[in-house]
């Protein structure tokens, strides 16, 4: 059809001039990634997602998209920041009279 040889044809000469070419694989992606649109996390669930085989890693590869992993490190990484910080405290203030402000029931 004329549309299929237009379309053929400009490709070709836009690419020939170096003002097209074709993504590689992963480039929409890792340009993402390095702007600040996705992270890691979210990378690593497109990744999941399109290797997927099942219904149920699918939904999983979904939900890692959408942030839900995020959460959980996030999460993990105050409360490991909380602990350090109570250790540090304990190491430090530890052996001042005040001692019994300082107890495990402080930090959770």
């Amino acid at each position: 059809s004329a549309f299929e040889y237009i379309n053929d044809h400009y490709y070709s000469i836009k690419s020939n001039h170096g003002i097209l070419r074709p993504a590689e694989r992963g480039e929409f992606t890792r340009r993402a990634f390095e702007n600040g649109k996705m992270d890691l996390t979210e990378v690593e669930g497109l990744s999941d997602l399109l290797e997927a085989d099942t219904a149920l890693q699918r939904k999983q590869a979904i939900n890692q998209m959408e942030g839900n992993m995020k959460i959980i490190f996030e999460n993990w990484r105050n409360e490991l920041i909380y602990a350090l910080a109570h250790t540090e405290a304990v190491i430090d203030f530890g052996d001042d009279d005040r001692e019994s402000d300082i107890n495990d029931n402080a930090m959770w």
